[in-house]
């Protein structure tokens, strides 16, 4: 068995781990400190994209190089990669609820695997397509509990999981070659600050959050060191190892680990459409780590 393919398999794990805690910590400070999803997304953007760069200076890269020679491509990454990803799942939500959301969002391996097709870059075989139809089936029945009709799928929402979904498939896709010249914090410092940056003609980030306090603190931090820096590094660490299209499929591991928080922290009960959406998302990962014949 590949050890350096099951780590980059560990990298991205981790990253839908802190992703699915991230989500709980946005939630929590969305129901209690009445903030708009672009306000939060703006301020971890911007926060994360400078703790980026610092890492980057601190690693002794020239971060204005790929300004002076990428920048056109910084700025395509941050605008169709970071901002849609991130902003798009929030701006879903709002218009309808987060299963919903998240099973647009994870429509993502198809858009991920049609472009590698259509660059003429498919080198996978059946049991990656077969990932990719288990992680579908699996974040369906995760997220509505195997019940079609808590889907809410008006021509708005549908746009916006569409872009939720493009933006996630184009994060997995676009920065690979950045990557190849540039470091991980460098490409992903830029990208979160530009995103960050343009989104401040959404929200204005000096608005008082009354009522902010210790718990709003510290909830913001996991968000930002947690779910958002050591997130995204750890993902583009698997992303350089596995590729695209294994990495958005072991990404699903997000709805999963996030219905087994709220089982641990509420003591939400599990139905058979649950332990099924588990299982075929466990499957899918046994299936990639599996060396190919």
């Amino acid at each position: 068995m590949n050890t350096k393919k099951l780590l980059g398999i560990a990298y991205v794990l981790l990253a839908a781990t802190f992703w699915a805690l991230g989500g709980i910590s946005g939630q929590f400070l969305f129901e209690n400190y009445r903030i708009s999803a672009a306000w939060l997304v703006m301020l971890r953007q911007v926060s994360a994209g400078l703790i980026f760069l610092f890492i980057a200076c601190s690693q002794g890269n020239n971060i204005l190089e790929p300004v002076q020679k990428d920048f056109l491509s910084l700025v395509i990454f941050a605008a169709f990669g970071v901002f849609c990803c991130q902003y798009g799942v929030y701006w879903c939500i709002e218009l309808c609820n987060a299963p919903t959301a998240t099973v647009l969002q994870y429509t993502c391996p198809v858009l991920v695997l049609l472009w590698e097709y259509f660059q003429g870059k498919d080198t996978l075989n059946s049991k990656d397509y077969l990932g990719v139809v288990l992680t579908i089936v699996g974040v369906f029945l995760v997220c509505t509990h195997g019940n079609y009709t808590t889907l809410h799928l008006s021509p708005l929402t549908l746009f916006a999981g569409a872009v939720a979904a493009f933006g996630m498939a184009f994060y997995k896709v676009y920065p690979l070659q950045l990557l190849k010249k540039y470091s991980i914090a460098t490409v992903l410092g830029w990208g979160q600050l530009f995103s960050g940056l343009g989104m401040m003609g959404m929200a204005n980030p000096f608005d008082i959050v009354h009522g902010w306090d210790g718990r709003a603190t510290a909830a913001f931090l996991f968000l930002l060191l947690g779910a958002t820096v050591l997130t995204f590094w750890l993902d583009m660490k698997g992303l350089m190892i596995i590729g695209p299209v294994q990495t958005a499929m072991i990404s699903s591991w997000e709805p999963v680990c996030s219905v087994l928080v709220a089982v641990w922290l509420l003591h939400t009960p599990l139905i058979l459409a649950d332990f099924l959406g588990i299982a075929c998302i466990v499957l899918t990962i046994l299936l990639l780590s599996l060396p190919k014949k």
